[in-house]
């Protein structure tokens, strides 16, 4: 389950192109572009793919599907510090990983030491109280983490894409695992709180974010913008966008 929701055929390239338009920021094909948690390095790719040469991706493991060798030279893996020159970025990116860090403040401060001046930002993650758990498909999972009430779940059949052969008791295990060493769900106080401490401007671009995003987000556009509370409720149960200015 991807809280995103984009069409297959959507590059997030582009959508990140829309949103930073939105707040008066338009990217040139030189500027040094970061993929925080590259994954597969699929978005990486993406940024290349359309002439932003200078883009690269970075996560602590090397989970990469790699196009040809000489292309290794635009991702890096480590644990700890991110290992780039201060004042090196011009905007860094991220989707679904933010949810995944353990210590917020200093992966802000390095992100912040990194990002040139004037540099931004621009994060898409689940919020804290998403009803459905992204990652392990339990209801408030990443928030209520204990193992009765993950049994309780395995007990009535609740499954990730990659447990299915699983036991109920492997399962419980692999949940309570997953949930307490790889998520961290914060309030949206929380973040604002964080993220204020080491950026200059925080902005939430959950309404920029569905003006552009195909299918029934982008449909549902002017209900959300309209309609007092709706935007409100999107951002507290389904994306959190944010776009952080050093």
């Amino acid at each position: 389950m991807n809280p995103i929701t984009l069409d297959s055929n959507q590059e997030l390239c582009t959508l990140i192109q829309s949103i930073l338009k939105e707040n008066n920021i338009i990217l040139d094909k030189t500027d040094r572009i970061l993929d925080f948690g590259c994954g597969s390095g699929r978005h990486t790719y993406e940024f290349l793919n359309q002439g932003y040469q200078n883009c690269f991706g970075y996560d602590i493991k090397n989970y990469l599907t790699v196009r040809h060798e000489k292309e290794l030279s635009h991702f890096s893996f480590s644990e700890g510090d991110l290992p780039f020159k201060d004042n090196m970025f011009d905007l860094i990116f991220s989707t679904q990983v933010l949810e995944h860090v353990a210590d917020y403040p200093k992966i802000l401060k390095e992100m912040s030491r990194i990002l040139k001046p004037g540099g931004v930002a621009l994060h898409i993650f689940p919020p804290k109280w998403m009803p459905i758990e992204p990652h392990i498909h339990v209801p408030f999972g990443g928030i209520i983490k204990r193992k009765p009430y993950y049994k309780f779940w395995a007990a009535l059949g609740i499954r990730n894409e990659f447990q299915k052969n699983l036991s109920t008791q492997e399962i419980i295990n692999s949940n309570y695992k997953f949930a307490r060493e790889n998520l961290n769900y914060l309030s949206g106080q929380e973040l604002k709180r964080m993220f204020s401490k080491i950026f200059s401007k925080t902005d939430f671009c959950e309404l920029d974010f569905l003006k552009h995003a195909p299918g029934r987000a982008q449909k549902l556009y002017p209900l959300f913008k309209y309609i007092p509370g709706a935007l409100l409720l999107y951002r507290t149960c389904r994306n959190r966008v944010v776009l952080l200015r050093k």
